[in-house]
């Protein structure tokens, strides 16, 4: 919505003030004041609507820019024959005349409004109509520009014969119009200017103007090598004189001429002389048919006419890596097309644009070195997830097997790479985990010892001494090493009356950062039935359920610099109950005790988690065989109990940091002598 000045509001405030008037005045009045309103609204509107949106051109014309400048403003920008090329900018928010004069500056271009039009030109000139005197700007403009735009703004007729393709950059102010020409001519001293009755005239005369010899002595031929000695010559002149001696078809379809200096050349084939000739004269060549063919760079219909294309197949190269790897120097923007499919580069332009880019795409598309690097201890894919600082993706290849890459970088670079994946390709180091999972009753009396006796050895000693670990020596958990004798003969106790039961006793192995599980569980299978509300009647859906219950532990352990070894650990333990005697079709619930938990410690020392604890009711029922089972009667010969139990899960974890020389575990018989050595020998001592 537009919202207008303070100005035109008021303005309207007064219109509206006025209906009354309006409805005497009759609807003529009414509707050309209405009219006078939407004029002010639409014109107050266009001036405050000259904003520039944020837009960005990159490489070009600056005609096309022009053009949609123009669109986006609604402003008529009419740009003259001399502005030509291309350009990149980047406009911003802001007020679009200000971004206009600045584009415009960055490229040596000059506006004038006139009206509602804008008009760009390459050069800046005026005509004081009191004085007379001539104001001139314009930056490496042709001199054929120049002089037209003098005789435009002078009003007055110059001829002039065929003028070099010179550029020139002034900036001269209250001048006359003949002293301008004077200017002009300075540089061409074969040109002299005629003043006619109302007409000037630029005239080339033969005086001072350097011409070969009829013999064309100043270029010589040795062979298929050229050479040329020249202080000055035209160029016009000097093209017929070399493909005579180079004794070739031509064919000169330019009428540009311009004064070439300092030509001293030895030991170049033709092709390259005359591109260095050409390149002064700001003209190109196509070979048709033997014949050469020299043509003007600015006449785009002639081009077009010699313009081919060439397929350039890469065998090495991605060609989507081709159009970033070229020189800006070879303009190749608007000349190849990428050809993903067939891995193609389509170059298209005259064989003096297109020539050098082949040769280019030839020179790089060649086989680079690859070195075979062998993994010790790494897998291809971990290697990529923690590749080195020196080198990137690209320069390694998967060879599809699991310990073998191929380095594609420089012959320096993979020196350093291999200094640094000595660093990392190590193997992992690897944790052994000794797990000991106990459920203890806690309601049950435990009987004990109170302690070691210190008698002299016996044979009932030793006897003595293997019954009280008997039950815990089976176990390949170290149980004695880790907590002594005395917890040992209590847990052997605890054993034997029943009171402890084991869950797991194992020893996994892992490598530091994975992670291990151990499962030890029962799976029971259920059908499901479902009961008709209005029958009562059970039926069976044909779905069948799956129950687990029993004890999972998952450890992930790594281990730091300095070998202390992390350990996470989850554990569930989760048990089915029993259905109530009277629910045949429900599904058994399960009681669950999980715990998380993560702890740091070294090689060796033991975790114990605890605290898993449960409450549970056993019934016992004791009857005398078919008595008790009578209804009602049956009591008098039935006596029931209820013993409330509670339980406690305990999980016991030694991580050891494995080494090769390390020994896993030892015989049970070695083991009891070895404690029987400690505990026992060493007390009497």
């Amino acid at each position: 919505m537009y919202c207008g000045t303070a100005s035109e509001t008021l303005f309207l405030m007064d219109v509206f003030r006025g209906k009354k008037i309006l409805k005497k005045t009759g609807s003529n009045m009414k509707q050309r004041i209405f009219f006078l309103i939407l004029t002010a609204l639409s014109l107050s509107q266009g001036l405050h609507a000259q904003r520039m949106r944020s837009m960005d051109f990159r490489n070009q014309r600056i005609s096309d820019i022009l053009m949609a400048l123009a669109e986006i403003s609604g402003t008529s920008i009419i740009a003259d024959e001399t502005v030509e090329g291309s350009a990149s900018f980047h406009f911003t928010d802001s007020d679009f005349e200000e971004s206009l004069k600045s584009f415009l500056s960055s490229y040596n271009l000059f506006y004038k409004k006139d009206g509602n039009i804008i008009r760009v030109s390459r050069v800046d000139a005026s005509l004081n109509s009191v004085t007379g005197l001539v104001t001139m700007r314009a930056r490496e403009l042709e001199l054929e520009s120049l002089v037209q735009t003098l005789a435009r703004i002078w009003n007055t007729t110059i001829l002039y014969d065929l003028l070099p393709n010179t550029t020139l950059t002034v900036d001269m102010e209250g001048l006359r119009p003949e002293q301008a020409l004077d200017i002009f001519l300075r540089k061409l001293p074969e040109f002299a200017l005629e003043k006619g009755d109302s007409y000037y005239y630029i005239r080339r005369s033969s005086q001072g103007t350097p011409r070969l010899s009829a013999s064309g002595r100043e270029i010589s031929r040795s062979g298929d090598q050229y050479a040329i000695a020249l202080e000055n010559a035209r160029f016009l002149e000097l093209l017929p004189e070399l493909f005579k001696k180079a004794d070739l078809e031509y064919a000169i379809m330019t009428k540009t001429d311009t004064m070439l200096e300092n030509l001293y050349y030895t030991g170049k084939d033709f092709d390259t002389l005359l591109g260095i000739i050409l390149e002064q004269g700001n003209a190109d060549y196509v070979v048709r048919d033997n014949i050469y063919y020299v043509i003007e760079l600015q006449r785009r219909d002639i081009i077009k006419k010699f313009r081919e294309t060439k397929l350039v197949t890469l065998n090495y190269l991605s060609a989507q890596e081709i159009p970033a790897l070229l020189p800006s120097e070879l303009g190749a923007g608007n000349s190849i097309k990428i050809d993903k499919g067939s891995n193609t580069v389509i170059v298209t332009g005259t064989g003096a644009e297109i020539n050098p880019i082949v040769s280019f795409i030839e020179q790089i598309d060649r086989p680079g070195e690859n070195w075979p690097v062998s993994l010790k201890y790494l897998k291809t894919e971990e290697l990529l997830k923690t590749l080195p600082p020196s080198i990137g993706k690209e320069e390694i290849l998967a060879s599809g097997f699991p310990n073998l890459v191929f380095f594609t970088g420089p012959r320096e670079k993979r020196e350093i790479f291999l200094k640094e994946l000595a660093l990392i390709d190590r193997p992992r180091p690897q944790i052994r985990y000794e797990l000991l999972v106990i459920e203890y009753l806690k309601n049950s009396e435990i009987r004990s010892s109170g302690g070691i006796s210190a008698n002299n050895p016996s044979k009932s000693d030793d006897l003595s001494f293997l019954g009280s670990l008997s039950n815990v020596m089976n176990l390949s958990f170290d149980v004695v090493a880790q907590f002594g004798y005395q917890f040992a003969a209590n847990l052997s106790l605890q054993l034997g009356e029943n009171t402890a039961e084991v869950y797991a006793n194992t020893t996994l192995n892992g490598l530091s950062g994975q992670e291990i599980k151990f499962q030890n569980t029962d799976t029971y299978r259920y059908q499901e039935f479902e009961v008709d509300a209005d029958t009562g009647n059970v039926s069976r859906t044909g779905v069948t359920r799956e129950i687990s219950s029993g004890l999972i532990v998952s450890l992930n352990g790594w281990v730091s610099g300095d070998d202390m070894i992390t350990v996470s650990v989850n554990a569930t333990v989760s048990k089915q109950n029993n259905n109530s005697p009277g629910d045949t079709t429900a599904l058994p619930t399960t009681s669950e005790r999980v715990v998380n938990t993560q702890v740091r410690t070294p090689s060796g020392k033991p975790l114990v988690l605890s605290g898993l604890m449960k409450e549970g009711t056993n019934k016992i029922v004791k009857k005398v065989p078919v008595l008790g089972s009578i209804p009602l009667l049956g009591r008098l010969f039935r006596d029931q109990s209820d013993t409330r139990e509670k339980t406690e899960i305990v999980i016991y974890i030694v991580p050891y940091l494995s080494r090769d020389s390390d020994s896993e575990g030892q015989d049970s018989s070695l083991r009891l002598e070895r404690y029987y050595h400690s505990f026992i020998e060493g007390n009497i001592k």
